[in-house]
């Protein structure tokens, strides 16, 4: 009987959800490939923070691996222009230039923005990023926590943007279809790269490792 107690709830354990706000309809939702989206207001904030739940078939590393392929993001991600990575302070550090195309009659986004990569525990990785500088923004910040779950990734997205006076009047529906749009596109690539494409999911894996080691990969004389 007590052996049987705990495989029971060792069991339970793994496949508990690593986020417990979330209820068990709403995991039972992501198990069947729809997503969570949540909304709360901020005060003096035009728009709201965002978060985003979503099960991506892969790795927690092969997921956390693709999402900060920084340089490679411009590749995927719908309106993105360029991403740049322009400095790092620390090899887990790295500060981006990115260029989004703006609807008309705007001009693009030009702005930077820092990010961290961290490792948490259980498998589970966490990249932070904030606002270094902007033409659309007064303060961006934000993380992604991929969490091992089932040997998937349980995705936890939040982010808060407050944008500049100009873009304030923009309906708050745009920004989150935008956000949606984004990563769908993420998890797309992630699924692309992990199956069609193993040597180059090899290679960001190992770029993971070698970040979180120490190791600089945007600037390798650092290292020296």
């Amino acid at each position: 009987m007590k052996i049987l107690f705990i495989l029971l709830f060792t069991t339970l354990s793994i496949q508990a959800s690593p986020y417990p706000e979330l209820s068990k309809s709403e995991v039972s939702k992501l198990e069947n490939g729809e997503y969570i989206l949540v909304t709360k207001s901020v005060k003096d904030r035009p728009w709201p923070v965002v978060i985003f739940y979503k099960l991506i078939e892969a790795s927690s590393l092969e997921s956390v691996a693709v999402f900060y392929a920084l340089e490679h993001q411009s590749n995927y991600i719908p309106n993105l222009l360029k991403s740049k990575v322009v400095g790092q302070r620390v090899a887990t550090e790295a500060d981006v230039r990115y260029e989004l195309k703006m609807p008309w009659p705007l001009s693009n986004g030009d702005y930077i923005h820092g990010h961290k990569l961290s490792y948490k525990k259980q498998k589970s990785y966490k990249v932070n990023w904030w606002l270094v500088k902007s033409n659309t923004a007064k303060e961006v910040k934000g993380s992604a926590i991929f969490s091992n779950y089932k040997g998937n990734t349980l995705l936890k997205y939040e982010s808060l943007v407050v944008p500049q006076s100009f873009l304030a009047s923009f309906v708050e529906g745009k920004m989150l279809e935008d956000v949606k749009s984004s990563l769908v596109a993420i998890r797309k690539e992630i699924l692309r790269i992990k199956n069609d494409d193993k040597s180059m999911m090899k290679e960001l894996a190992d770029k993971i490792h070698q970040t979180l080691n120490g190791k600089f990969i945007y600037f390798p004389k650092k290292n020296n």
